[in-house]
């Protein structure tokens, strides 16, 4: 299969449009490949790289200099950078302090300290907390979700 790539200002930034004879029938394979691709992030253990799936990460936190990426039952290192990561997941991961993003679909309950910090705990029993710079964000994402 030849491929052709044209670059496209018409389209959205995260849209790739892909042109293709119908009588192909390598086209299942290839799409499948792209979706599985975008939807993991290459983690390390234990010197072993692991794809996961994003939608397995509870957060990603910084700690000792490095970026940490934990799942309900393992924790691993990841490569990039918190500000990278916002700009490649999905809406349900919510930055929750200058060191941390969360993902809201693993969220068990938020509770509302006197001190106005917003405290986090997931499913698995992990708890975490906002700073108060974040505070309004994260009241307008939870008022506006439920």
């Amino acid at each position: 299969m030849n491929v052709i790539c044209i670059n496209d200002d018409s389209i959205a930034l995260d849209t790739a449009l892909i042109k293709i004879n119908s009588k192909y029938g390598g086209i299942e394979n290839f799409l499948e490949y792209i979706r599985a691709y975008n939807n993991k992030l290459n983690v390390r253990k234990d010197d072993n790289i692991y794809p996961v799936e994003i939608n397995k990460f509870i957060r990603f936190y910084s700690g000792a200099k490095q970026i940490y990426a934990q799942t309900v039952k393992e924790e691993f290192q990841i490569s990039k950078r918190l500000y990278e990561l916002e700009t490649i997941l999905p809406i349900q991961f919510v930055r929750v302090s200058n060191s941390e993003i969360i993902n809201l679909d693993y969220v068990s309950h938020f509770s509302l300290s006197a001190g106005g910090i917003i405290n986090i705990e997931f499913r698995n029993g992990v708890r975490t907390s906002s700073s108060r710079r974040y505070l309004k964000k994260i009241k307008e994402i939870l008022y506006h979700e439920k």
